[in-house]
This record gives C-alpha cells, sequence and structure tokens, in this order.
C-alpha cells in the first residue's frame, strides 16, 4: 500500500463527453485534435502541479526552520526525554530535508508517472521517518505536527488531481492506443500495396515468358519445315539404330560369357573376382568404362575368350567408334537448344507462381491481421463513446 492509500477518496471525475462518430479515413485528423486537447490539458496539470510542488518545497522548508529553533531543554521533562527527543528531531528533519531534495529533483515528463514517484518519496519518508516523529511529538506537538499536516495536503491535492482527472487519463491512454493501432494499420496497408506491385510483377514476368517461348515454338516449327531438319532428323534415326544394334550386342556378349567358370577358375583371387562381380550386376555400364579391356584380359587368363566373344567385343568396339563418327558429323539444326530454353523459361514460370501463391499468402494474413486491428481501434473507441463508421 503505498503513502497515497492512506488519505484517497473516492472522486466522480470528469463528465463524460457526448457519444461521437468517426470514420478510418477521418480517424488520423481526429486522432490529432484529441491529442492537441490532451497536450493543452498537459500544460495545465503540469503547471498546477509545478506550482504545488514549489509551494509544498518552500513552506516545509521554512517549517523545518522553525522546527529546528525549538528550545527543547526549555520543555518541562525529564533530561533523558529531552535527550531522546532532541537526536529524534534531528532524525526527522534529516529525513524530510532529503525528502524535498529528491522531490526538487523529481522530472515531470509524465503526468501520472510524477505523482507515482511522489507517492514513492511520501511512503518512504513515511517508513523511515515514523518512529523519529513519534518520539519528537513527546514534547514538539505543534511545529512537527504542522509539517505531517503539510505533508498530508500534499498527497491528498496529487490524490484529488487523479480523481478529477480520471477519465482524461483513460482518455489519453485510449487515443495512444488508437494512434499505435492506427498505424500499425497503416503500415499493413503499405505491405500490401508492395505485395500489390510484387504480383503485378511477377504477372508480367509470367507473360513475357510466356511470350518468349512462343516465340521460341514458332523458330522450332519453322526449323522443321527445312531440309536440314530433315537430313537431322535422318542422322538422328540413323544414330538411334546404332545405339541399339549396339545394346543389343552388349547383351548378347554377356550371355555368352560363363561367369560361374570365371569364378571358380579366378575363386581365390580377390581383384578378379570383384572385377567378374562387377561384370555380372552392371554389365553394360561396366563394359563402357574401358572398353571390356579389364573382362577380355581375365577371359584370356582364364582360357574361355573364343570366336565369337571376340567377335563379339570386336563389333561392340566398332559400333561404339560409328556412333563418335555419327555423333562428331551431325550438325545442330538449333532445336535442342531451343527446347532446353523452354525448359529453362517452364521452371523460372513455375517458380514465379511459387513466389505468386507466397506473396498472396502474406496478403491474406495481413489483410486478417487489418481486421483484427480494426476490431481493437473499435473497441478502444467505445470506451469513450465513439462511434467508428466506414
Amino acid at each position: 500500500m503505498g503513502f497515497f492509500d492512506f488519505f484517497k477518496k473516492n472522486g466522480t471525475g470528469e463528465s463524460k463527453k457526448e457519444q461521437g462518430k468517426v470514420s478510418l479515413l477521418e480517424i488520423l485528423p481526429w486522432i490529432e485534435k484529441e491529442e492537441k486537447e490532451i497536450e493543452h490539458k498537459n500544460e495545465q496539470i503540469f503547471i498546477l502541479l509545478n506550482d504545488k510542488k514549489n509551494a509544498v518545497i518552500e513552506s516545509l522548508t521554512e517549517k523545518l526552520n522553525v522546527l529546528e529553533n525549538v528550545d527543547v531543554d526549555s520543555k518541562k521533562a525529564e533530561d533523558r526525554i529531552k535527550y531522546i527527543v532532541k537526536e529524534n528531531l534531528s532524525n526527522y528533519v534529516y529525513y524530510v530535508r532529503e525528502f524535498l531534495k529528491r522531490l526538487s529533483s523529481l522530472e515531470m515528463e509524465k503526468i501520472q508517472k510524477f505523482i507515482e514517484n511522489v507517492d514513492a518519496l511520501l511512503l518512504d519518508l513515511n517508513n523511515r521517518s515514523n518512529l523519529s516523529y513519534s518520539k519528537t511529538n513527546i514534547l514538539i506537538g505543534k511545529e512537527i505536527t504542522s509539517i505531517k499536516e503539510e505533508l498530508k495536503g500534499f498527497s491528498k491535492f496529487l490524490i484529488d488531481i487523479l480523481n478529477e482527472n480520471k477519465l482524461y487519463f483513460e482518455r489519453s491512454k485510449i487515443i495512444n492506443t488508437i494512434r499505435l493501432q492506427f498505424y500499425q494499420l497503416k503500415k499493413s496497408e503499405e505491405n500490401i500495396y508492395k505485395i500489390d506491385l510484387e504480383i503485378k510483377r511477377i504477372d508480367n514476368r509470367i507473360k513475357e515468358i510466356k511470350e518468349n517461348q512462343k516465340e521460341l515454338e514458332n523458330r522450332i516449327e519453322r526449323i522443321k519445315g527445312t531440309p536440314e531438319y530433315e537430313e537431322s532428323v535422318r542422322k538422328q534415326e540413323k544414330l538411334n539404330l546404332i545405339k541399339i544394334e549396339l545394346e543389343n550386342e552388349i547383351h548378347n556378349l554377356k550371355e555368352e560369357i560363363n561367369f560361374k567358370s570365371l569364378k571358380n577358375i579366378f575363386h581365390t583371387n580377390e581383384k578378379k573376382m570383384k572385377i567378374i562381380g562387377d561384370f555380372k550386376e552392371n554389365f553394360s555400364a561396366e563394359f563402357k568404362k574401358d572398353n571390356g579391356e579389364s573382362l577380355l584380359y581375365i577371359l584370356e587368363e582364364g582360357s574361355l575368350l573364343n570366336k565369337k566373344i571376340s567377335g563379339s567385343i570386336n563389333k561392340i568396339k566398332r559400333l561404339e567408334k560409328e556412333i563418335i563418327y555419327e555423333r562428331e558429323n551431325m550438325k545442330s539444326d538449333g532445336i535442342q537448344g531451343l527446347m532446353d530454353g523452354i525448359s529453362r523459361m517452364n521452371y523460372e514460370i513455375n517458380s514465379l507462381v511459387n513466389e505468386k501463391i507466397a506473396e498472396k499468402k502474406r496478403q491474406e494474413k495481413l489483410s486478417e491481421n487489418n481486421l483484427n486491428i480494426i476490431n481493437i481501434i473499435k473497441s478502444e473507441l467505445e470506451k469513450i463513446e465513439v462511434i467508428l463508421t466506414g
């Protein structure tokens, strides 16, 4: 419980303003008008508080001077009691002067904060000086009571300020909340607008890419109608036939090799067993690594190389040379490059579509948040009898 709590009274406060209306489009000038009124009211209360603070400091300083000059020795009491009173009088004066020093240095930035700080100072003074006050009051009544009453009067004055301006302080807080929410709303709307621009940019970029794709497709169609393209198609078909023949020959070769016999011959040789196992599992890939040289060496060493296998290996080598020759002599018709370009464009379009989806989700989230902000503003306005319209 603060020092104020000993002296607080219930106040009726200010009368409510008449119910008004304001739209979202009008709310910023409305806020600015309210804040000007709040600023003017603040200035009035600050002047009142500052004047009262200075008056209290001046009055208490004078009363402390009077209190210090009280002749305790002239009082009718035992010397022991006089000694106790003198000691506690000195302590009490020290505590009050410390309070005045701290009160004088208090900043007055915010009204309620200032009053809270004074409340803390008064409570601290009360706790520290209460015993000294009681022991001094045994012989010195009028002078020390005058100081106590001055402190109580100061406390009551501050409490009255709070009570009389209760609705004003609440309104000030609400207006500040509305301003913060409004600027969040404004910032959110700006972000939504930026997202709109970004979505338009994405749409324009997708449209541009599709137009470029269409141009590439037209170029492909034009190429397909030329003699060069027809020649390229014939060469490609010939190359495909050679490749098929090669794959068939490799398959036939694998069927001719007796892997079981090879394993029986070289079962003690770990390195050769690995080569045999690799060829058995993936014959075509292993054969292409070295044109079957490693397999040929093992077959010769194992005396399993016959004319049919040798002929098949030679045919495979010949077919591979033909494939290399056909590839080197095949003129590019440009279609593959154009097709690659179309594929890259499709990838970019997909990326842009995903980006657009993400932007729309952000926009939806912001719009949903805006509705929450508007509801908060509406709720805050209702607290001060103002209706949000439009």
